[in-house]
């Protein structure tokens, strides 16, 4: 699907255009990087003639980009989708009273977080963009597992200026690669770090909304013993962890709007991360 986890050689492209005009040859060598060494010349130019005739891609002379149409039909789209207060879950979470929770069960941790990412935009719109957010995962396996989803949600938090601390439980290789490469000004990274927290419990907090999801314990032994035998991540490897989450693994969310909740949880990460101005970590 178009935005999501990338499947066909249209959205590689699409991706690649997005970053701007390109030549057949330029985009020919990019793809053979990114996407894949046997993708052929002609696969190429077949899928770039299919979206230039569905007005998806613009051709002149023999640069290729966005056509501007298309882009407009889809931001029009979009904006009637996010913007709508007729969005049941819009209208239910933000509504919610302090002590209101909703539970939501999935058969697999793969469901969970496409379910946790929808409702965790919603409130994470609707955050003061000064209030500091809070994040807490036994292992960073849905940066390897729904790649192109963490990857836009991590880049939104860089992209609005808005403040997370984000704890680990987990200190393999891996775990400190997701440090090394994602901490900024604006994520603040721990590794090493439950706060009491068991190995199958993740946690979010934003606002005085506090997101807390439970996996299954096997389901969680599968990744720690993925991470603990891979220091690198090769093709195979993203795939064997996509595979182990989308195994039968009774998983849930929580989420409540529980001022005190996620007051306590505020205090125990302010111990622990330097917040500087103009964040602030309780409500002023």
């Amino acid at each position: 699907m178009i935005f999501g986890e990338k499947t066909r050689v249209e959205e590689h492209l699409i991706e690649l255009l997005d970053k701007g005009a390109l030549d057949g040859p330029t985009i020919i060598s990019h793809l053979k990087s990114s996407y894949s060494p046997t993708v052929t010349k002609q696969a190429i130019y077949q899928a770039l003639r299919k979206l230039t005739k569905e007005e998806v891609v613009n051709k002149s002379g023999s640069t290729y980009s966005l056509n501007r149409v298309w882009l407009k039909k889809i931001k029009t789209f979009a904006e009637r989708h996010i913007d709508t207060v007729t969005n049941t879950n819009f209208r239910n979470i933000l509504g919610f009273e302090d002590g209101d929770s909703v539970t939501y069960k999935f058969k697999n941790p793969f469901l969970l977080d496409i379910t946790w990412g929808h409702l965790y935009d919603i409130v994470f719109e609707a955050n003061d963009k000064h209030w500091v957010m809070l994040n807490h995962h036994p292992h960073e396996w849905l940066i390897l597992s729904r790649t192109e989803t963490e990857k836009f949600w991590l880049n939104q938090i860089e992209e609005q200026r808005k403040m997370m601390l984000f704890t680990i439980n987990g200190n393999t290789e891996l775990d400190k690669e997701f440090k090394k490469e994602w901490s900024s000004n604006y994520i603040k990274i721990n590794t090493g770090e439950s706060y009491g927290l068991k190995p199958n419990q993740y946690l979010s907090v934003v606002g005085d909304y506090v997101f807390e999801i439970t996996t299954d314990m096997q389901f969680e032994e599968k990744v720690h013993e993925f991470f603990m035998q891979n220091e690198i991540i090769d093709q195979a490897a993203q795939e064997e962890i996509r595979d182990i989450s989308q195994q039968k693994y009774a998983s849930k969310i929580k989420v409540q709007k529980s001022r005190k909740k996620a007051n306590g949880w505020r205090k125990k990460y302010k111990m622990d991360f330097y917040i500087p101005k103009p964040y602030y970590n309780f409500p002023e």
